[in-house]
């Protein structure tokens, strides 16, 4: 056990020694199979999350088959997400946290978490993952943030984080097997420091602990979600071990499928067609526009169809629907009225006899 202290301990200190070259974080990335589109959280969306036993992470590298035949499950809760009133900040709900994000830039940035026992405001934010993200693309960073714990201390964190796209290959859970799978390794190393509220000496006076959070997320192609996720934490006071908190869960697929989300329910849908050799010709052809608060969608039908139409922001909040169903024909035109909506980039959804199209406009 003295070894394993040794070891964690050489790694906070390696990732103290760097923090200043990662002061404005530095990143390598290629084309990536996580993207925002298709991975980032999205406000009202409710998952079903099952806590499981921890188990081990297995191999990293490419073309690796994760093969978990059994999972054992020890409970279930729903995780729902929220978008503030401005639009701006995105929040993650479980019956033990309230995390709070925000974009910057091409990164998801946690600004907040909230526990019966502690609130804690970053304020510079702990960049969880970046958009898009390969396997093989890597990147650190500093953080640092500060709260109040047990409503009756002051407590201090920082540290560095480092996420890494470790794997890829084949997840298969039971009778699912998830081919196009990204696993995330994900650590963060740094500092925990807690003094009295009322208390004039300074925080480093006080008491201070090393903390060690090590993260694996498998992110399977067509679900927006990770499906399996560990999560290891340990503590250290003055180089020992005082404590080591493994937890585990699982969104698992089924559950994913159902969420309304047009973008995984394409890729899940074209998958599905190429597994089975079937072709399917697009029927619409068409082009849009936007002129002041109006969108422009101007097409033609080789078949009868049924056509679902989404106006969306960034994080997936959901601003304008429309559905109607139009027979084969050509030169039709169909208007959708935005008025009110804040000048900015969003994404129309197009839903034509299930096949899924997307484009981005300004307004």
């Amino acid at each position: 056990m003295q070894q394993n202290n040794k070891y964690y301990y050489s790694i906070l200190i390696l990732f103290a020694s760097f923090a200043n070259w990662f002061a404005n974080g530095t990143i390598m990335c290629a084309q990536g199979n996580i993207s925002f589109e298709h991975n980032c959280l999205r406000a009202n969306d409710s998952i079903q999350r099952q806590e499981i036993e921890f188990f081990y992470v297995g191999d990293s590298g490419d073309d690796i088959t994760w093969d978990f035949p059994q999972l054992n499950y020890i409970t279930s809760y729903p995780v729902s997400l929220f978008c503030d009133s401005d639009s701006v900040f995105l929040g993650e709900i479980t019956p033990h946290q309230i995390l709070r994000y925000a974009m910057r830039h091409d990164s998801l940035m946690l600004i907040s978490q909230e526990s019966p026992m502690e609130i804690v405001t970053f304020n510079r934010p702990v960049s969880v993952l970046a958009y898009p993200f390969s396997y093989s693309d890597s990147y650190s960073d500093t953080y640092y943030g500060s709260g109040i714990y047990c409503q009756t201390h002051n407590i201090d964190k920082g540290g560095s984080i480092s996420v890494s796209a470790d794997g890829r290959g084949t997840l298969i859970l039971g009778e699912d097997t998830l081919e196009n799978t990204i696993r995330i390794h994900r650590m963060r190393t740094g500092y925990i420091r807690m003094f009295d509220v009322e208390d004039s000496i300074e925080p480093h006076d006080r008491w201070q602990k090393q903390e060690i959070e090590e993260c694996y997320l498998w992110y399977a192609r067509g679900y927006r979600y990770p499906v399996l996720e560990t999560i290891s934490t340990s503590y250290y006071d003055n180089m020992e071990l005082v404590s080591c908190i493994q937890k585990a869960y699982c969104s698992n697929p089924e559950q994913q499928s159902l969420i309304d989300d047009a973008h995984n329910e394409g890729i899940r849908y074209a998958d599905s067609l190429m597994n089975g050799h079937i072709s399917r010709p697009d029927i619409i052809h068409y082009s849009i526009s936007s002129s002041g608060s109006y969108i422009t969608l101007s097409f033609s039908l080789l078949a009868d169809a049924s056509i679902s139409l989404l106006v969306c922001n960034r994080v997936g909040m959901v601003y304008r629907r429309d559905s109607f169903t139009t027979p084969a024909g050509q030169d039709y035109v169909r208007e959708m009225d935005c008025s009110g909506l804040t000048p900015d980039t969003y994404i129309l959804y197009i839903n034509v006899n299930g096949m899924i199209y997307s484009e981005k406009l300004k307004l």
